[in-house]
């Protein structure tokens, strides 16, 4: 019976993802419908592998020059042109790419070089292809199967639920919301969507269809509910407006009508989803254990959960501080950078948004604990002994 539940969640999954995929598409083929003309010219890139380095050019570029008492300076820069011999994979052709470097430019850039995986671009104004990336894909693809082996390895069955878990939410966000968000769909809606398929997907599949798994889940869906009301009336005060920098830009220019600041709220709420999960199925669980040493009423199992959660409070509000710390940190440094005052960057809209995503994930975490410890003290005291037999 278990596995028959099993397969049918995994089966129930993928057909919400294939038509939720559909309507996505059907909201595509609406969106270019409407348009009057492409709004960006999409340039194809051409995988390629190169096979000998032909010849390296330098142009000394003379910019001005400045006379002073004693010496005359001038101001140049040189530019490289690395040309090359590649294989381009689909065709099999062999043709002659180039690879333009500047001193100009701060970002120190690789150096193309015999054996390497380019991706390439064909420019027409001046007939020849482009460098205009290194393919690393293949070393990630690497790096992911030596993860997925390690939790297959460690987890056994519960390492390979967790992978069809993971890939059927990284299909929900990028086979459907992310279409959803460039194609004029509702942000607010398609994101609590698929926060709750991923809730339920990845209990139901890693856990079991249990009644622990039933009340951590009651717990997450509350949780991510107030946790989204909170959110908007910490916005109503801050005054977001969603527009941080250059990217958001090019977005506004693909669909001028996408609401970047609903996006802002789903990057929150989706970066909270599995701090909340982990909270609520960890609290569930260990008073499941304890109701079944024997704990029978509301007050010890509350009590009990109350101390478990303030455990997990600590060390999971470090950890999500840290990671978001850590993914901005170069952001950080360059504002630091820019501003006189250190505390000037807590001004700029970019910092306070992931400063308020820390905050959201934090009081996601606050909020879990009490609501799953009463679901579960709930649920548990209810129960017959038999159910624990």
């Amino acid at each position: 019976m278990k596995f028959l539940i099993y397969i049918f969640t995994i089966v129930l999954s993928c057909l919400i993802l294939f038509f939720g995929h559909i309507y996505i598409n059907n909201l595509r083929q609406n969106f270019h419908a409407n348009m009057e003309e492409e709004i960006i010219d999409y340039v194809p890139n051409y995988r390629a592998r190169v096979l000998d380095i032909i010849f390296t050019d330098e142009i000394v570029t003379i910019l001005s020059s400045s006379q002073d008492y004693e010496n005359e300076e001038e101001l140049y820069t040189i530019t490289t042109e690395i040309y090359f011999l590649a294989l381009v994979e689909d065709t099999n052709d062999e043709i002659i790419a180039i690879q333009t470097l500047t001193d100009m430019n701060i970002m120190p850039s690789r150096e193309v070089s015999q054996g390497d995986t380019v991706l390439l671009q064909f420019n027409e104004a001046n007939g020849i292809y482009e460098l205009v990336g290194f393919v690393r894909i293949h070393y990630l693809i690497i790096f992911i199967a030596i993860m997925f082996i390690l939790m297959l390895f460690f987890g056994k069955m519960q390492g390979f639920n967790s992978i069809i878990s993971l890939a059927l939410t990284i299909a929900a966000i990028f086979l459907v919301f992310i279409p959803a968000i460039l194609y004029g769909a509702n942000i607010y809606l398609w994101s609590i969507l698929v926060s709750v398929y991923s809730t339920v997907t990845t209990l139901f599949i890693v856990i079991g269809f249990k009644k622990k798994t039933v009340v951590a889940l009651i717990s997450c869906l509350l949780s991510i509910g107030i946790t989204s009301v909170l959110l908007i009336i910490m916005n109503y005060f801050i005054g977001l407006t969603g527009i941080s920098g250059v990217e958001t830009a090019d977005l506004l220019t693909f669909n001028e009508n996408i609401d970047v600041l609903a996006i802002i709220f789903a990057g929150i709420i989706i970066g909270s989803i599995g701090a909340i999960m982990d909270v609520s199925i960890s609290i569930s669980s260990a008073l499941w254990e304890l109701r079944q040493a024997g704990k029978n009423s509301f007050k010890e199992i509350y009590n009990s959960g109350v101390q478990i959660g303030k455990d997990i409070l600590g060390t999971m509000s470090n950890t999500l501080v840290l990671a978001y710390i850590g993914s901005y940190l170069t952001v950080v440094l360059v504002l630091i950078i820019r501003f006189v005052s250190v505390l000037d960057i807590f001004h700029h809209e970019m910092i306070v948004t992931e400063i308020l995503r820390a905050v959201i994930g934090v009081a996601g975490i606050f909020l879990t604990i009490p609501i799953s410890t009463i679901v579960s003290s709930f649920v548990y005291s209810s129960l017959d002994n038999k159910e624990f037999s």
